[in-house]
């Protein structure tokens, strides 16, 4: 089967990966969760359901759930990069804001001089 994905936006941002039990996916270990409340698990076969309208063909909770936490660990790394991405855009933003403040500073000098030394050409 091809690739599942599922492009919800916001509200649902994970990439389903369909993984056949041909090619050795069987032996995995297993995660169970339990105790899991009745509206976590109606959401989850919501999303479910929507991702399969999505894709054409059936995809399981179990599915769902396997993408989500396969793909944790991912979205951990990709939060990290963008929380450092966006320090250094505003730590160049800022030294940008400084080197615009400098340089009007220095126009103003240069014209309060000009001024008082009399010396536009007006």
């Amino acid at each position: 089967m091809p690739h599942l994905s599922y492009e919800g936006g916001d509200s649902f941002p994970y990439a389903l990966y369909y993984q056949d039990k041909k090619k050795g996916f069987d032996d995995l270990p297993e995660l169970k969760i339990r105790n899991v409340n009745q509206r976590t698990i109606d959401f989850l076969d919501q999303k479910a359901k929507e991702v399969s309208k999505i894709n054409g063909y059936k995809v399981s909770r179990n599915d769902l759930l396997k993408t989500i936490v396969e793909g944790y660990p991912t979205q951990e790394i990709l939060r990290y990069k963008e929380d450092h991405f966006d320090q250094a855009v505003k730590l160049m933003t800022n030294k940008l804001q400084e080197y615009i403040d400098s340089n009007d500073a220095l126009i103003k000098a240069l014209l309060f001089d000009d001024e008082r030394s009399g010396n536009l050409d007006d």
